[in-house]
């Protein structure tokens, strides 16, 4: 009779103490930018196991975040090109002492892997491709990605903006430039290598020769609205330590964090 008793007590106790428990456990909220999004995505999936807290990541470019953050939407964590972060530091709306410049990574072409592999190697060969392609996926400058904004800037400055025009297949961010091409829907695509490698059915054909190539700093900083300031420190020296390095490099990234 007695352990009966104990034991219901325990469960009365438990059942007390759940709400407690669940107040506990907290949500972070982290924007990422395409680029650097696979890193992060792995980085949550270690801190989730050895955590109750959960990390909710929403990926965009970099230009929708910083329209997001500048609207007044909440995060915790803000992860971006290097340009964004500078636009974002400039209006307060993040931490300045606790920015890191985290990668570097390099625009690159991605085909399907049973396609003929195209002629990089240099400028003039790098645009014969684009002219005899019979489409080109890239992220819509509109969509506010850094790649897109940029090739879009190329083609019109390599004076074939009218050439490539009806062959254009705009997408709203480059992991969606990876899946158009795996899809059959664009025979080439361009944007950061990071965006291409993670998609099997993607082959990539290599960066963009030295000479036209755009390489990009990402940044990550907590927001001056977070909400836990210290679980997003504990998730940026996350970001910023081995498995940080290790899963920027799986992707083609260059860590600039040691």
């Amino acid at each position: 009779m007695r352990s009966k008793v104990t034991i219901k007590f325990i469960l009365i106790s438990l059942s007390l103490l759940a709400p407690t428990l669940s107040f506990s456990q907290s949500e972070l909220t982290i924007f990422v930018s395409g680029a650097m999004t696979r890193p992060m995505e792995a980085v949550s999936e270690v801190f989730e196991s050895i955590s109750s807290d959960t990390l909710n990541l929403i990926s965009a470019t970099t230009g929708e975040i910083a329209r997001r953050v500048i609207a007044g939407e909440e995060a915790d964590l803000i992860i971006l090109s290097a340009a964004g972060m500078d636009r974002l530091q400039e209006e307060q709306l993040v931490v300045s002492s606790t920015r890191v410049d985290l990668a570097v990574g390099l625009m690159g072409m991605g085909m399907h892997p049973d396609g003929q592999v195209p002629d990089l190697s240099t400028v003039e060969a790098f645009m014969n491709t684009l002219l005899e392609a019979d489409s080109l996926a890239y992220v819509s400058p509109a969509a506010g990605g850094t790649s897109g904004t940029y090739i879009n800037g190329l083609i019109e400055k390599m004076g074939i903006a009218e050439d490539m025009e009806p062959k254009i297949v705009y997408q709203i961010q480059g992991s969606r430039v990876a899946q158009a091409i795996a899809n059959g829907d664009a025979q080439y695509g361009i944007t950061f290598i990071s965006e291409l490698l993670p998609n099997p059915g993607v082959k990539v054909v290599g960066p963009l020769p030295d000479e036209i190539q755009m390489p990009t700093t990402y940044s990550a900083a907590i927001s001056s609205g977070a909400r836990n300031t210290e679980l997003a420190q504990r998730v940026l020296t996350m970001l910023t330590g081995s498995d940080g390095r290790r899963a920027m490099m799986s992707i083609g990234l260059e860590p600039l964090v040691h």
